[in-house]
């Protein structure tokens, strides 16, 4: 039978049929304090971390759901939400976390802002574990199709590259979260392995993943406490760096996106941050430096491209992408 679960959120009690049994669906959440809704999670991704955050929008929530690599709590869906195109998708996500056992709540759109920080949410908000980010040590030799990843943890784990040659996208401090989603949406797009984060970047946010449209939730993800060292560790096996720079006269490694040679490599691209560029140790260790050229005279205070937007214009010029390996 069917139970009803009676849930007070503020001063406003709903009622929600069949989220399920017994005392412990029978929670108090608070408009301020919304940790005591959902007390448990509805899977098991392997992760002993227990801090939550709420991830909100259509595309994020959907591909949480669908990849599981989070601790699924619960969902909040809008009540009387009327959206087009949203409702259809809304309801995708209803059935998708009905599958999978996972409560949810009708709330009003108050209790959405205030979990989102009043971000866009689309009308539905997820309750989950963060991301948890492996430490990686370096990029182990790629053969036949397949490479593994040493962690600091001493293991390693396999992997099969996604195209021809693997390739990895590194942000070097990189703060900016639209900065991220953006990189690490266009790294999904054009076929990357993976996005390592190095040491003062901003971390796997709702907001990164808000920005990537669902990306960051199906890309793997790793942290680089020394990124100089770890990039150099990767290109003693067999791997190529290459950083994304302003143009140079004096560097003789620095190329066009239009003159970027062929090779027979896997990849790790650098992008650096957005007022100090790649910083200097990482530079260091770079075999190649590529550069976007503008299309026209630019004025004084306009020099460059955002970091995202660059980020998409040098993957797309690099042979993995155009399939000239």
């Amino acid at each position: 039978m069917r139970t009803l679960a009676r849930v007070v959120l503020g001063r406003t009690a709903i009622s929600v049929p069949g989220i399920g049994a017994g005392p412990k669906y029978l929670v108090r959440c608070n408009s301020t304090d919304s940790q005591t809704a959902f007390p448990e999670a509805r899977n098991n991704p392997g992760t002993s971390i227990s801090i939550k955050e709420h991830l909100y929008g259509i595309a994020p929530v959907k591909a949480a759901l669908m990849q599981g690599r989070r601790p699924l709590y619960g969902i909040y869906v809008q009540k009387g939400y009327h959206g087009d195109v949203e409702r259809d998708r809304i309801s995708d996500i209803i059935q998708c976390a009905r599958q999978q056992d996972i409560p949810r709540l009708t709330v009003p759109k108050t209790t959405l802002d205030q979990l989102s920080r009043g971000s866009h949410h689309q009308g539905v908000v997820l309750k989950t574990g963060v991301v948890v980010a492996p430490k990686i040590h370096s990029l182990d030799p790629f053969a036949d199709g397949r490479y593994s990843i040493s962690l600091r943890n001493m293991s390693k784990t396999e992997h099969s590259s996604r195209n021809k040659y693997p390739l990895f996208i590194c942000l070097d401090e990189v703060q900016d979260p639209v900065n991220i989603g953006s990189a690490i949406r266009s790294a999904m797009f054009f076929g990357a392995d993976g996005v390592i984060f190095s040491k003062g970047s901003c971390q796997p946010t709702p907001v990164v993943s808000k920005i990537s449209a669902g990306s960051m939730e199906c890309m793997n993800i790793y942290k680089a406490a020394l990124l100089d060292k770890m990039l150099d560790a990767s290109r003693s096996k067999g791997w190529m760096v290459i950083c994304a720079t302003a143009n140079s006269s004096s560097n003789t490694k620095c190329v066009s996106i239009y003159d970027v040679p062929k090779f027979d490599k896997p990849v790790l691209l650098v992008i650096g941050s957005e007022g100090n560029g790649i910083s200097p140790k990482v530079e260091a260790v770079s075999d190649l430096n590529i550069h976007i050229p503008s299309g026209a005279e630019l004025p004084g205070y306009i020099d460059s491209l955002n970091a995202g937007v660059a980020a998409g214009v040098i993957m797309s010029s690099l042979p993995h992408v155009r399939g000239q390996q």
